[in-house]
């Protein structure tokens, strides 16, 4: 197995997270000005984009692509992709029916999400210390955003589908990282 350097990983690593910081403010902007009735297309085109991207850095040599069995990509890729392009589709879409500050609040209860699927799913409990903290994180983005918040109830049902499509592919990454059973 081949390990990165420490510069090649701080550098991809700095690189995803200017791009995804652009592309979401990007996002954000296009659905609230120029994409209102196209959660679809720019989804797609999202996708696409992000395609390409991969294409690129795997034919250029910067990131090795490893090879995977047929039962890899069905047991893993597939339900991670699945996962992710849920997540983006109903985000999406909820934000053309939803304001940011909305979303932003949805989004918070995402941890609450991943305790209850990793107590379903992974069969971990979960510290009533951590089901403690969860209280304040959303409390404190529903004070932030208030007076700012205006939304349809297809919206908000639609952010609350991008949460647990979002905590679906923690919990899956969960389950191929440490198995089905993993600590608190």
């Amino acid at each position: 197995m081949v390990v990165p350097s420490v510069r090649y990983t701080v550098a991809v690593t700095f690189l995803n997270n200017v791009t995804y910081s652009i592309w979401t403010l990007g996002n954000k902007h296009q659905f609230k000005h120029a994409g209102h009735g196209m959660a679809i297309s720019l989804t797609a085109f999202q996708m696409l984009v992000a395609g390409a991207l991969a294409w690129i850095a795997v034919s250029s040599g910067l990131v090795l692509r490893p090879t995977l069995t047929a039962s890899v990509w069905k047991s893993v890729v597939l339900p991670l992709g699945v996962a992710r392009s849920a997540d983006i589709g109903f985000g999406n879409a909820a934000l053309s029916m939803v304001s940011v500050a909305l979303q932003q609040i949805v989004k918070s209860t995402i941890p609450v999400y991943v305790c209850l699927l990793s107590v379903l799913v992974l069969n971990r409990h979960v510290s009533l210390r951590v089901w403690a903290t969860l209280g304040p994180v959303v409390g404190g983005t529903l004070m932030a955003a208030m007076g700012e918040v205006s939304a349809t109830f297809a919206g908000l049902t639609l952010a609350i589908l991008s949460c647990v499509a979002r905590a679906t592919k923690k919990i899956i990454n969960d389950r191929l990282l440490h198995g089905s059973k993993s600590s608190d």
